[in-house]
């Protein structure tokens, strides 16, 4: 028997960074390998909104080490990117979309897509099993379920946790508290209209095939342009107290709306009536953004802290980043 096959590895955490980590470990010839994915399938949430990767220093290199770029390219495509001033609207930085160093996808295709490739791959997911605990000894770690009947102790080499900021492998090893990070988010959605009705949005030279970043006085813009789903996705991130994020956290579509007219107020036109032009039914999310402080790395360049090195963390459970938390697999496959 070979230590591929004897050596035992638990993934916590099926979102693309657990994904993309266990098909590159099964094909290093990691066999005995099992990803657990708390969720009951990829439907039961919102699975997030566009993901930019990036090569040669970034999650777009993975892919092609993988050699899932071809695959891919059908869930993605090249973004332009500018950063706008907010007041005036002018363009501060414009970089066209042609280069091949860059493809941006939705992430819950993404995560499809890399979930057909791991169960190609002969990796075993297993869904709705969301971890408790762990203890550790000098030889094994012994991962604990909050469902023991369906799911019994499973006895590994090695844990890794890729479940995110929220990751309970994380606070259960370092004890930390995420904390607000200053800012919250409202979200909207603009879905293209059959009639054409809102076909000049999606035409407009500064939204078309685009990702911008559009700053403002303690306030910030981000949108883009999904174009394989025909979809507007922005954002205002507010600095605030945790106070008026805690107040606003359960407003209703129509209090989110209300809110984001008003805010888009610190900005230029097009951004005013981006916010106008959304329907109210598309008004997504108040965020409250976290934080963590990232993780100081391990000796052998893990994100380790645990007694024996049999614990590491990667993506958003290890360096979560702001303003884009849920970014993991970025920052994982970087």
């Amino acid at each position: 028997m070979t230590l591929g096959t004897t050596f035992r590895i638990a993934i916590i955490g099926g979102g693309p960074a657990g994904l993309s980590l266990a098909i590159a470990l099964k094909r290093k010839g990691f066999d005995n390998l099992v990803v657990y994915e708390r969720e009951k399938n990829d439907g039961v949430r919102h699975q997030g909104w566009s993901i930019s990767l990036f090569s040669p220093q970034g999650g777009l290199a993975f892919l092609d080490h993988l050699k899932l770029i071809e695959e891919f390219s059908v869930i993605s495509f090249e973004p332009t990117f500018r950063a706008l001033d907010g007041e005036t609207g002018n363009t501060l930085l414009h970089r066209i979309g042609s280069s091949g160093n860059e493809r941006r996808f939705k992430r819950g295709d993404l995560r499809q897509a890399l979930e057909r490739v791991a169960i190609r791959e002969g990796v075993k997911v297993v869904w709705d099993a969301q971890v408790k605990l762990f203890e550790e000894t000098e030889t094994k770690v012994y991962v604990h379920f909050v469902d023991e009947t369906r799911h019994p102790v499973d006895i590994v080499d090695l844990l890794i946790g890729a479940d995110g900021i929220h990751s309970p492998i994380r606070k259960q090893l370092t004890g930390d508290e995420i904390r607000p990070a200053g800012f919250n988010a409202v979200v909207g959605l603009i879905k293209k209209e059959l009639d054409g009705s809102n076909d000049d949005l999606f035409e407009h030279e500064l939204i078309k095939n685009t990702g911008a970043l559009v700053s403002g006085r303690n306030v910030a813009c981000w949108y883009a342009h999904q174009v394989l789903h025909n979809e507007i996705y922005w954002s205002l991130s507010i600095k605030c107290n945790e106070d008026y994020i805690r107040q606003r956290t359960n407003y209703d579509k129509k209090q989110l709306h209300s809110l984001a007219k008003e805010v888009s107020q610190n900005f230029f036109p097009l951004i005013q009536q981006m916010v106008e032009r959304t329907s109210v039914e598309q008004m997504q999310d108040c965020l409250l953004f976290k934080d963590l402080d990232p993780m100081k790395r391990h000796p052998s360049g893990r994100f380790c802290i645990s007694q024996t090195g049999r614990i590491t963390l990667i993506g958003d459970a290890a360096h979560a980043m702001l303003p884009f938390r849920g970014q993991g697999i970025f920052s994982f496959q970087v």
